[in-house]
């Protein structure tokens, strides 16, 4: 897999950029998918301007994500601060297999 380089950014660009930099860089490996959604597909929340939060879709509307300040958590998709941020979704392009 070849490597993905976002290069330097500060925390708040999305805050004052328009620019989908997260969504175009997961184009480069993922197609947009719609609802309903997959386990596995990557699920993009706006914060301010642009997308700048992903979480993992894991089936029977629960997501796995990092929040700010938080740990690694599950929650469900539905919850207010985040369900009205839902901009899309993206499904891996093809498997890959691990090497061993």
């Amino acid at each position: 897999m070849e490597p993905v380089e976002i290069g330097y950014y500060p925390p708040d660009w999305c805050l004052h950029s328009g620019e989908e930099r997260l969504q175009n860089g997961l184009l480069r490996h993922f197609d947009p998918c719609e609802p309903p959604w997959q386990v596995g597909d990557v699920l993009c929340f706006r914060y301010g301007r642009a997308a700048a939060h992903c979480a993992l879709y894991v089936g029977e509307g629960m997501i796995v994500h990092a929040r700010s300040g938080h740990c690694v958590r599950m929650d469900e998709l539905d919850m207010p601060a985040l369900a009205s941020r839902l901009v899309g979704g993206y499904r891996l392009r093809e498997a890959r297999q691990c090497k061993q």
